[in-house]
Order: C-alpha cells, then sequence, then structure tokens
C-alpha cells in the first residue's frame, strides 16, 4: 500500500509540475502586457505625487502650456510629459520655466508660462515654446528671451495698429 501511495503521490507532483509548465509557457505575453500596465501605473502614480507637490498657479502654468503646445498651429497635441522646473520674476510678474516631452522616448523641451501677477491663475499670454531642447543650466535664460520676444512682438503689432488708426 505504501508503494502504490508513493507512485500515486510522485505522479501528483509530476502532474503539477507539467501543468504549471505549460502555464509559464502559455502566459508570457500576458505577463508582460501586466509588467507594462503596472510600470504605466507607477509611473501615472509618481506623476500625481508631483502633482500634489505644486502649487495652483504651478498648476495653471502647467495647463496653460499644455493647452498651447496642444493648439494645431504649434505642436498639435498635448505634451506626454510635463513638469514645472522653476520660475522667475520679470517686470513685476512670475513665470514659470516647463519642460515637457513629446513623447516619451523623446529629448525634453523648454517652454515658458506666464506673466502671473501675485495671486491670480490667469496667465498675462506669455505662454510659449521655441522647442528647443531643455538644459537646465540655460532655461531661464532661454525663457526670458522667449518672454521678451512676446512682448516685442505684441508691442510691434500695437504699434502698427495705433499707426491704422491716424
Amino acid at each position: 500500500m505504501k508503494k502504490g501511495y508513493i507512485v500515486l503521490l510522485i505522479s501528483i507532483i509530476i502532474a503539477i509540475a507539467v501543468i504549471g509548465a505549460v502555464a509559464i509557457k502559455k502566459t508570457p505575453e500576458k505577463n508582460l502586457a501586466n509588467n507594462e500596465k503596472n510600470v504605466t501605473n507607477i509611473l501615472k502614480e509618481e506623476e500625481e505625487k508631483k502633482d500634489m507637490n505644486y502649487t495652483e498657479q504651478e498648476k495653471a502654468a502647467i495647463e496653460s502650456l499644455s493647452n498651447w503646445l496642444a493648439d494645431p498651429n504649434e505642436l498639435g497635441k498635448k505634451p506626454s510629459k510635463i513638469e514645472c522646473v522653476g520660475s522667475f520674476e520679470l517686470d513685476d510678474l512670475k513665470y514659470y520655466i516647463i519642460k515637457y516631452k513629446n513623447n516619451t522616448s523623446g529629448k525634453w523641451l523648454v517652454g515658458v508660462a506666464g506673466g502671473y501677477e501675485e495671486n491670480s491663475l490667469e496667465a498675462q499670454g506669455h505662454t510659449f515654446s521655441d522647442f528647443k531642447e531643455y538644459k537646465e543650466e540655460t532655461a531661464k535664460e532661454e525663457c526670458v528671451q522667449m518672454v521678451n520676444m512676446i512682448k516685442e512682438y505684441w508691442k510691434s503689432m500695437a504699434e502698427e495698429y495705433l499707426k491704422d488708426q491716424q
């Protein structure tokens, strides 16, 4: 009886091992898909944690640049990643330095959003990107140049308008 019991036990163990091996062979794609979902969920959770650390004005700046980029005349879609990485003051207004990616594997690009008064969530129309690569050491300087370019553009448009009115 013991011999029969041992043979039965060995048969069960072999059957379990075979079934397990077959299950593993049949599900690598499913496992890969689950791993990709897990990675995506982890990345989303990290983004949500970052969002919780942003001030309301920083969130407004990110949204402002994201909407600007989504315009068909610009990037044509919202960026795949976007982060507020700094700020500066110019002419008593606050501006935010923002880096973003066109796609997840692309390079970080730099943009600026702002012209925010102290407690305002509405930018003064100085949201822009020239689609240059983000470089931490020069980002502020590039953003100041973009803001000055926008100001010069609107100044020339106003002068032209006034000239046409005369």
